[in-house]
């Protein structure tokens, strides 16, 4: 019996769906900050909070895709780590160097692994 994490897109499939979830916790102290009244606004971080929540829920219905081996599930994966590579880049000047490190780490293996010629062949059906 092959291991769940044998192949590149499962590893990947991985990743992503811990992005997922970090974006969900993120989302869920983005609330309590606003209910507690420690945000600057309470409207913000609500809205902040939705926002985090649907994309962490976004992202693991990608790495769900991405398990199955479904073919559309590449380019919004790849999307998504694109956007994280500019923002890790970004953060790379604020306190927060060693999430955007993390987060910048995470992406680039994604992507990697999502371009290697077994993902390629998962995701792409044969020619026929």
């Amino acid at each position: 019996m092959p291991s769940i994490l044998a192949t590149a897109v499962s590893r990947a499939a991985l990743l992503v769906a811990m992005e997922g979830v970090v974006l969900l916790v993120v989302g869920a102290g983005y609330a309590v900050a606003g209910v507690r009244g420690q945000a600057l606004t309470r409207t913000g971080a609500e809205l902040g909070a939705l926002l985090v929540a649907l994309a962490g829920i976004g992202l693991l219905l990608v790495a769900r895709g991405l398990r199955r081996r479904r073919r559309w599930a590449h380019a919004p994966a790849v999307a998504v780590q694109l956007v994280t590579v500019l923002t890790a880049f970004s953060l790379m000047r604020t306190p927060l160097v060693a999430v955007a490190t993390a987060a910048l780490l995470v992406a680039v293996v994604v992507v990697y692994l999502l371009f290697t010629a077994s993902a390629r062949a998962e995701l792409v059906p044969p020619r026929t």
